[in-house]
């Protein structure tokens, strides 16, 4: 989405946890949608496997929802 003709800020106070949990997130998106990717999806899921077992999906699902509502 773009907004042109005017810029806006968005403030959100997170903590550690959550910001590792957006660090994980974008890179996850960035690894498995970049054009230049020459990896495998299948290689890219069990290369996250272990993160995505220690991450808290409920939380992820709450946070999108705050930044969302900013």
């Amino acid at each position: 989405m773009q907004n042109l003709g005017r810029i806006t800020n968005h403030h959100l106070v997170i903590s550690d946890s959550e910001q590792n949990d957006l660090v994980n997130a974008l890179a996850f998106f960035h690894a498995v949608f970049d054009p230049a990717r020459d990896v495998p999806t299948a290689d890219l899921i069990r290369e996250w496997w272990d993160v995505a077992a220690d991450t808290n999906l409920r939380h992820v699902d709450k946070l999108a929802t705050r930044i969302a509502q900013l």
